[in-house]
């Protein structure tokens, strides 16, 4: 609770001070399950901080997956979802078609990878993808027939930033606020097998994945590299 507590205060001091607020539609953070689940425990409900949509385990998939676990002091002291080689899924049904597809978004997602291809995938709920494709990994980004590059940094806290701009029919990939590559695009009306939003991302036979989840953010629009550095470097203050 009180570090909960702490970071709403960080938050709410910024924007009293005068600090320009950027204030993801979406927010999810490890920090709001530490009164709800305990140490070691699966997490089967992940809420952004405003509850409007949940993160949950997946039910009949063709594979059986677990919840991943919540650890309360695991990344520099401070709470995060860990995925550990079993298979363990989470997802929002339908949240892809419905929040990215044909839209502009960003998405932001604050983690540690052990394998170099931790992400998030946009489509079936096993994790795996169908075309047109939507992969948020650690080392790359594809976006229907797009694929771009990112940097595959393992076991250290990573924040990647993904943005499909409608108006310009660009897609960027961002580490640590840092631009890595950008190419025109077409946009994607749809992602197909449910258009879910799914963590981690798994292409068989090469699942499961291991990695650390601390922080997610959606925004749907495009946002400026400015407001993507601004967020990574704040972001990463606050899971030192």
């Amino acid at each position: 609770m009180k570090k909960v507590l702490l970071f709403a205060a960080a938050l709410c001091s910024a924007f009293v001070c005068g600090a320009e607020e950027i204030a993801p539609d979406y927010h999810f953070t490890a920090e709001t399950l530490l009164d709800v689940v305990d140490d070691g425990a699966g997490v089967k409900e992940w809420y952004d901080t405003k509850k409007q949509v949940a993160f949950v385990v997946p039910q009949g998939t063709k594979r059986p997956v677990e919840a991943p676990i919540f650890k309360e002091r695991i990344l520099s002291g401070n709470p995060a979802i860990v995925f550990d080689g079993t298979i363990r899924t989470l997802y929002i049904p339908g949240f892809a078609n419905k929040v990215m597809a044909g839209k502009s978004y960003t998405f932001i997602y604050a983690g540690v990878s052990q394998t170099g291809f931790f992400g998030f995938s946009g489509n079936n709920p096993d994790g795996s993808v169908t075309a047109p494709k939507l992969e948020m990994q650690c080392g790359r980004f594809s976006y229907g027939t797009k694929d771009l590059k990112n940097i595959s940094s393992v076991n250290l806290l990573r924040v990647n930033a993904y943005v499909v701009n409608t108006e310009t029919k660009k897609a960027s990939v961002y580490y640590n606020g840092k631009l890595m590559s950008e190419e025109s695009c077409e946009v994607v009306a749809s992602f197909g097998g449910g258009g879910n939003l799914v963590i981690p991302f798994m292409p068989w036979p090469h699942a499961p994945r291991k990695g650390m989840l601390v922080e997610v953010m959606v925004f749907k629009k495009a946002l400026a590299p400015a407001d993507i550095k601004k967020l990574s470097d704040e972001i990463r203050a606050r899971n030192r």
